[in-house]
């Protein structure tokens, strides 16, 4: 079956625009325009679908009806795929192809579960939690769980306790952020914060970072997946375990409050 979809306005390299779609839900073929303009992106989904049979969502009853399309509730798979192209739209610089990847949904997966727990509730960038993962055993990075005060939920993973301390000092600098991941889920009210919580069961607007050497580069899929696994391992924390784990796709990430032994081992 071939679905067709639309979502927005989005705001996409710094500017308003549209999300017009189709979904070959047998095969998960995606075949999508952004464009400024709504009626814009609407027909070139619809001069690519050529005469294909398909439905459509509710907004597009009116155009769509002009193509033969049917109007039916959005599938599960839909929704899912629509949450995953506009996160990657919005962080494209960072994420590129694998916002669309499994790595990509994994990673959504993992905020959810995340957002979910709520572990802001108990920790807080004054309570730092390091973070081992299986790949890479022999280095012990610090995680900041940030939520508090009316911010969003989010979760910065610096290199080490002297990065760490450096993004504590009053210098007003970005000594501390010179190489690190950060990752805010805004969950005010938004086209992206209600599609990943139609796909995902909790609302929010995800935005990626990744520094090195102070300036943005594009993430890889490894250390994609290590954000994810270290997302899901915090929440497992919020459960009063001594210990925080989980395993992604082979990944293990281990997690535990940093404490003035452990400190001194980092």
């Amino acid at each position: 079956m071939i679905y067709v979809m639309e979502c927005g306005p989005i705001f996409h390299r710094s500017r308003e625009c549209w999300l017009a779609f189709s979904v070959d839900t047998n095969n998960r073929q995606v075949k999508s325009r952004v464009m400024q303009r709504r009626d814009d992106a609407r027909r070139e989904v619809a001069r690519e679908l050529k005469d294909a049979r398909a439905s459509c969502c509710a907004s597009l009853a009116e155009f769509g009806s002009q193509y033969g399309w049917r109007v039916e509730p959005v599938p599960q798979t839909v929704h899912a795929l629509a949450a995953q192209t506009l996160v990657g739209l919005v962080n494209q610089e960072t994420l590129g192809a694998l916002a669309f990847s499994a790595a990509g949904e994994v990673w959504l997966r993992a905020c959810a579960i995340f957002v979910g727990a709520a572990p802001w509730q108990q920790f807080s960038t004054h309570t730092p939690l390091s973070v081992t993962f299986s790949n890479d055993p022999g280095s012990t990075r610090v995680l900041l769980v940030g939520g508090t005060l009316g911010r969003p939920p989010s979760l910065s993973i610096l290199p080490d306790l002297a990065a760490y301390e450096r993004s504590k000092s009053k210098r007003g600098d970005d000594d501390g952020l010179g190489d690190a991941f950060i990752l805010a889920l805004d969950p005010r009210p938004g086209v992206v914060s209600e599609m990943v919580g139609l796909a995902f069961e909790e609302a929010f607007h995800p935005r990626v970072l990744r520094l090195e050497d102070g300036s943005p580069r594009e993430m890889t899929e490894m250390e994609l997946l290590q954000v994810a696994a270290a997302l899901a391992a915090v929440a497992s924390l919020t459960s009063g375990r001594p210990i925080g784990r989980a395993v992604l796709d082979g990944l293990e990430a281990i997690v535990v409050p940093m404490t003035s032994e452990t400190s001194l081992r980092s």
